[in-house]
């Protein structure tokens, strides 16, 4: 995962070279916001920031529009004017804001679907490393002091098992890697005898 804000989205796509790939996933380190101007990489990241934004700011926000070219979200609330609306850049895969209303008139809501069990995974997968044994209420409400966001219980309990799983691949690939090892060990030098001992 790589953290970086609006402005880095910027340098990436004006620094990258041409067959440089765009990375699988952009977080904004501090608050997502949108303005008329701002350059996003491709329509996933674009989508992500909404994701990340709707989240922030505790307001369900659905997309009217979903194209590769043209992407329009809106809030849920049907009495409320937040739109933001994006469109291709430079005819690459690229997109860039060229209409946004950047305040809402709804009130809050603690319920978001955005923030789902894969979305919760990634988010607080380093504080299981931390403490594997935290127990679901507390995750909860940590959800909630954090986010300001009411979960459901079996949404919490498919994170907590989606993080057990992500953590249990990390482990194996790095145990897969000292053979790996070994074997280059003795493809160099095919006299030396080499032993590795695990815990």
């Amino acid at each position: 995962m790589m953290d970086v804000s609006t402005k880095d989205v910027h340098e990436w796509f004006d620094s990258r070279s041409d067959n440089e790939k765009a990375p699988d996933h952009l977080e904004f380190q501090g608050k997502p916001y949108f303005e008329v101007g701002m350059i996003f990489v491709d329509n996933k990241v674009f989508k992500d920031v909404v994701k990340q934004y709707s989240i922030n700011k505790t307001r369900p926000i659905k997309f009217t529009k979903n194209m590769r070219t043209k992407i329009r979200a809106v809030c849920k609330s049907e009495d409320c004017g937040w739109f933001v609306y994006a469109s291709e850049h430079d005819k690459s895969t690229s997109v860039q804001v060229k209409t946004v209303e950047e305040k809402h008139t709804c009130s809050r809501h603690h319920i978001n679907k955005a923030a789902g069990s894969k979305w919760l995974a990634k988010k607080y997968m380093d504080r299981f490393v931390v403490n594997p044994s935290m127990p679901t209420k507390a995750l909860s409400k940590t959800v909630f002091r954090e986010l300001k966001l009411k979960v459901k219980r079996t949404t919490i309990y498919t994170a907590k098992a989606l993080i057990q799983t992500m953590i249990s691949g990390t482990v194996e690939e790095q145990y897969g890697k000292f053979w790996d090892y070994l074997s280059e060990l003795k493809r160099v030098h095919p006299r030396t005898t080499a032993m590795i001992k695990l815990d």
